[in-house]
């Protein structure tokens, strides 16, 4: 926490960005690995419900990357129907969740740790790409 700024209180730094005084993004990394090392899946185990209602509107079969997508719980639900996916995240904790659950429900897609603010993307080409959540 920010000395004298009470948690939770928005600060700027010299750029006028804001951040949280006890500021979770100074590591991302580390805070989505503690985040996706909870035993109850953080955002649920259902994909999310934008991406279920437009399901219907992308081609059978298509290539979609998943840019942050955690634990898996989007790619693998695509992966489940039908899609070719590629999932990229930067926390270790949620590629190797998502590794051992798509591996679970016997689906064969690409998972990928990668820092995205590195520019270090997924190889290969997507005819979609589904993001949920993207910290600038």
């Amino acid at each position: 926490m920010a000395q004298g700024v009470p948690s939770g209180v928005l600060k700027y730094d010299k750029q006028g960005r804001t951040g949280m005084a006890d500021d979770k993004w100074a590591n991302p990394q580390r805070m989505w690995d503690e985040r996706f090392a909870q035993v109850e899946p953080v955002y649920g185990a259902k994909p999310n419900a934008y991406l279920r209602a437009q399901v219907h509107r992308l081609f059978p079969g298509c290539a979609v990357l998943v840019p942050g997508d955690g634990y898996g719980r989007n790619g693998i639900w695509l992966a489940g129907q039908g899609f070719r996916v590629s999932t990229v995240n930067l926390s270790s904790v949620g590629v190797e969740r998502a590794h051992k659950a798509a591996h679970a429900a016997g689906l064969t897609m690409r998972i990928e740790e990668a820092d995205l603010d590195e520019g270090r993307l997924h190889k290969g080409r997507a005819a979609v790409v589904h993001g949920v959540f993207r910290k600038h």
